[in-house]
């Protein structure tokens, strides 16, 4: 992510760490065998869109001065376990209501050297496939006086098209000539809202009923784009240790808008809202974040594994802005393991397979406290040039 930052104040960071030596933990995700598409989607209905490939080719974070780094990386989970909360509502399982998400994304990503210390790189994401479905109407189950009524037939929203770009700049503190085997980056950049965030698809209101069907706004989860500029920020870290490395992560995604004034899921389901849930009928532009750390160990030359803890998810209020519209604020935790094999001639090559530990779909600003899905696993596979 980029680099808008006062010349003074960079001056004063690289005085203070290179004094105090101070010994960072991160290392880029290519580099451990594991990334995250910048400005992606995170689990299933909770949206989270934060992604950025990093290592190169020569295994190595730096870009020297001219030398530009192509990435791509595809993203694909299935959720479809929903959570209020930390407790997983089983009965939508069993009643056949659960909804299916479904997300395919590729993200492209160009970077540039500037200087030794400074790159600047342009990440474009696409949403192959977006998928949001439930059976309408819901069934009804048998009373005493009436009989069991099935659910009614899944109607399926699909979507695709290009994301929201993002122009960041990145700048090392430490002299990266002088630091091979550690130091400490800041990234800060701006998203312009080049996706479609109101992506229209024919689908009934709750009822189900066939005369219902027209176009609707597609749920806030599938959404190519948010329709806000934000405000990326980005720190990672690494210290390497003979075959190891041990790094760390974190961005942090500030949306400055309140909403985007895209009619909600609740909205597109025909349920009316009350005086209480006014706030949701659009959608929110929401803040997102994801903190990631763990060791890679060097098995060859060419080849890295590693192993990493990850946290992901939108908070329940945004750092700068309102805080108003539906959102499925969440967090998701996982442990995610990692490949990535390296070559001078071919480039390098990485997959992950972050698996869910933990879940929480919390309440939102307002206490409203809904639901929402969950995948078990991602699978994250890249590709890095560098010439």
């Amino acid at each position: 992510m980029p680099s808008v930052i006062n010349p003074l104040i960079v001056d004063s960071f690289h005085h203070y760490f290179m004094k105090k030596n101070i010994i960072v933990l991160t290392l880029t995700l290519f580099f451990v065998g594991a990334f995250v598409c910048q400005y992606s989607y995170a689990q299933g209905c909770v949206v989270q869109r934060q992604c950025a490939p990093e290592f190169g080719a020569d295994g190595s974070p730096y870009l020297m001065p001219g030398q530009w780094q192509v990435d791509a990386s595809f993203r694909y989970l299935d959720a479809s376990r929903h959570y209020n909360g930390t407790v997983e509502q089983t009965q939508r399982e069993t009643q056949g209501t659960f909804v299916m998400n479904r997300q395919r994304i590729l993200n492209v990503a160009g970077s540039y050297g500037i200087s030794d210390q400074f790159s600047a790189s342009i990440n474009i994401p696409y949403l192959v496939h977006g998928e949001w479905g439930l059976p309408l109407p819901f069934g009804k189950a048998a009373t005493d006086s009436t009989a069991a009524v099935p659910n009614g037939p899944r109607w399926n929203q699909n979507t695709s098209g290009i994301g929201d770009i993002t122009v960041s700049g990145k700048y090392w503190f430490l002299n990266v000539k002088e630091n091979h085997d550690q130091n400490i980056m800041l990234g800060i950049g701006i998203k312009i809202p080049t996706g479609n965030s109101n992506v229209q698809v024919n689908y009934p209101t709750i009822s189900g009923a066939a005369s219902t069907v027209q176009l609707r706004s597609a749920d806030q989860s599938i959404q190519p784009g948010d329709g806000g500029w934000g405000i990326p920020l980005e720190l990672e870290a690494f210290k390497t240790i003979g075959d190891f490395s041990a790094f760390m992560t974190a961005t942090y995604l500030i949306n400055p808008r309140d909403t985007n004034e895209t009619p909600s899921i609740v909205t597109t389901l025909g349920i009316a809202p009350t005086l209480a849930t006014l706030y949701r009928v659009h959608n929110t532009v929401q803040d997102q974040y994801l903190f990631k750390i763990g060791v890679a160990y060097q098995v060859m030359q060419s080849l890295s594994v590693s192993l990493a803890g990850r946290i992901e998810g939108v908070p329940v209020k945004d750092l700068i802005g309102g805080n108003d519209g539906f959102r499925r604020p969440g967090t998701a935790s996982f442990i995610e393991p990692g490949v990535v094999w390296n070559s001078p001639s071919f480039g390098s090559f990485s997959a992950s397979a972050p698996i869910t530990m933990t879940r929480d779909r919390a309440a939102d600003a307002f206490g409203f406290a809904g639901d929402a899905t969950f995948a078990d696993y991602v699978i994250l596979v890249g590709y890095s040039y560098r010439f």
